[in-house]
């Protein structure tokens, strides 16, 4: 009877021999897509595109339901319109609204409105960080010039 056992150095040795092979391939695959992801995100059409898209969007109504992703100090809180549009709101916010609150953030516009039964109106800059980010790459491709 022939025993077709393959030594275990041998096994080590194509185990080692796969990876290297397969490190070939993906290597150079993930720093293409890390160098893609990076010129698009420093791209001006690009972040200028995104900061339009947040400047478009428009919603109102009033708060049905609150919830937390996780049970922990940072976990992302939401808020539910009537009309079923979630929005992402900070905690100090979050802890503020009630529900039969209402929210308001018209197109064209930066600034979000939170309308409390309490009569007290609080406003967040709904656009900041897109904003921040296409004038700082309008501000570097101007510099460049």
């Amino acid at each position: 009877m022939i025993d077709n056992k393959i030594p275990e150095e041998e096994l080590e040795a194509q185990d080692v021999e796969i990876r290297l092979k397969l490190a070939y391939v993906f290597a150079p695959i993930a720093i293409m897509v890390i160098a893609i992801a990076y010129f698009q995100n420093n791209s001006l059409s690009f972040t200028k595109r995104k900061y339009q898209e947040q400047l478009g969007v428009e919603f109102s109504g009033q708060v049905s339901d609150k919830y937390e992703e996780g049970d922990y100090p940072r976990a992302t809180r939401y808020v539910i319109l009537e009309n079923g549009y979630r929005q992402n709101v900070s905690s100090f916010i979050y802890d503020k609204l009630q529900i039969g609150d209402s929210l308001l953030k018209e197109k064209g516009k930066d600034t979000l409105y939170f309308y409390l039964q309490t009569k007290e109106i609080l406003q967040i800059d709904f656009t900041q960080s897109e904003r921040e980010r296409y004038l700082r790459v309008k501000n570097e491709k101007a510099n460049k010039n």
